[in-house]
């Protein structure tokens, strides 16, 4: 089965290398409450030196691929260790929040199916926007 960054129900920040925030979509920045805001105003080393530095420390790790981390958020978002997948942009870092999903979870009809025509697929497939999931249903570009 092919391997997805994200997959519906996980959020996704996107960083550039100076550490301002470019990207946040809707599942993030609920799922961070007010470490959203402090996010887009203060910047990532700042709202949250934690991610700043392992974000650094795991760079030669980002050129050969994503990288899965646990992490809590800063003190005063008062929220529990979050997992995190970390991946090298073409301006910086981006970063998906993943949801907890119990192991007996049934896979997702969306995306098994774009499983499958990635699997079978002869030729590159580029995702820029996969947003909205709601009809009429993610941007292929």
């Amino acid at each position: 089965m092919a391997s997805f960054l994200l997959v519906p129900g996980d959020g996704l920040l996107l960083f550039s290398a100076a550490g301002e925030l470019e990207w946040i979509d809707p599942q993030a920045a609920a799922q961070l409450g007010p470490l959203a805001n402090d996010l887009r105003q203060r910047g990532l080393a700042d709202a949250w030196p934690a991610l700043a530095e392992r974000i650094e420390t795991l760079e030669p790790l980002l050129e050969i691929g994503p990288q899965e981390i646990q992490l809590s958020p800063p003190p005063a978002s008062g929220s529990e260790l979050l997992h995190l997948r970390l991946f090298l942009s073409d301006t910086g870092t981006g970063v998906g929040l993943l949801r907890s999903r119990p192991a007996d979870e049934p896979e997702d009809p969306l995306v098994l199916q774009l499983a499958t025509v990635l699997n079978t697929i002869q030729d590159s497939l580029l995702i820029t926007l996969a947003a909205p999931l709601d009809a009429p249903g993610p941007l292929i570009v």
